[in-house]
């Protein structure tokens, strides 16, 4: 599947985002780790054209942000559970 990635516009919380990801799947493979990473990427990308398509792109932080804080115990269970069923 072919994505469009576009980069972070500065202050859309993308950093952030991309800061948290990279924290959580340190030491895993580095198969399973860019595979996760470019999931989250995926994810921005479509935010991203979604939210300038509604003109909504200056809400992006802030749901950004949002999604992060709400996301880690998600992230955290992807990161105990799933990630090591997935590296096997």
């Amino acid at each position: 599947m072919l994505t469009l990635r576009l980069p972070g516009r500065r202050g859309d919380g993308s950093a952030a985002v991309r800061g948290w990801v990279a924290f959580y799947t340190l030491g895993l493979p580095r198969a399973l780790r860019t595979r996760r990473r470019d999931e989250i990427n995926a994810d921005l990308a479509d935010e991203t054209l979604d939210a300038v398509r509604r003109s909504r792109h200056h809400t992006l932080f802030g749901q950004r942000m949002r999604r992060l804080v709400r996301g880690v115990p998600s992230d955290f269970a992807w990161r105990v559970i799933d990630a090591p069923m997935m590296a096997r």
